[in-house]
C-alpha cells in the first residue's frame, strides 16, 4: 500500500495532470491524507478531482480540505455519493469560503447521495452535474 500511496502522491503533485478521476477505486483516509498532502505543492496542476463513489468520510474530507485550503487550482471537486454527514458538509463550507477569500475560488462541490443533509450544502454550492459534461472531454488520468 506504500508504493500505492507514493504513486498517488506523485500524480496528484507533479504530473501535469489537470483531471484526476478517482471514482469508485475504494479510497478511504490514509489515502485522503496523501491527496490532501500533495495538493499542497506548488506543481499541483489539477483543476478537477473526482473522489465520487467511495468510502470518504468526514475525517477524510478534513484531510483533503486541509490540503484544499492551501491549493489554487482546484475548481472542481466531486465527493458525491460517499459517507459524509453534515460534520463534513460543513468543513467544505468552511474550505470553500477560505478558498473565496483567496481569489482562489471552488467553482462546483458535488455532494449528492451522502448521509449529509443536502439542504446543507446547495446554498454556497451547486449540486448539480451540469459543468461535468464539459469538462471530463479533457481527462487526463482515469483510475479504476
Amino acid at each position: 500500500q506504500a508504493d500505492a500511496h507514493v504513486a498517488l502522491k506523485q500524480l496528484v503533485q507533479g504530473s501535469g495532470l489537470h483531471i484526476l478521476l478517482l471514482d469508485e477505486t475504494a479510497l478511504s483516509f490514509s489515502e485522503c491524507q496523501v491527496i490532501g498532502s500533495a495538493l499542497i505543492s506548488t506543481s499541483c496542476g489539477i483543476v478537477m478531482l473526482e473522489l465520487a463513489n467511495n468510502e470518504v468520510h468526514d475525517d477524510g474530507v478534513a484531510v483533503l480540505c486541509a490540503g484544499l485550503e492551501r491549493n489554487t487550482t482546484v475548481q472542481y471537486l466531486d465527493l458525491a455519493h460517499n459517507q459524509i454527514t453534515n460534520n463534513g458538509v460543513e468543513i467544505i463550507h468552511k474550505c470553500a469560503n477560505q478558498r473565496s477569500r483567496q481569489s482562489a475560488p471552488l467553482q462546483q462541490v458535488w455532494m449528492e447521495g451522502n448521509p449529509g443533509d443536502e439542504s446543507l450544502y446547495t446554498g454556497c454550492m451547486v449540486n448539480r452535474r451540469s459543468a461535468k459534461t464539459r469538462i471530463t472531454h479533457e481527462i487526463d488520468f482515469y483510475l479504476t
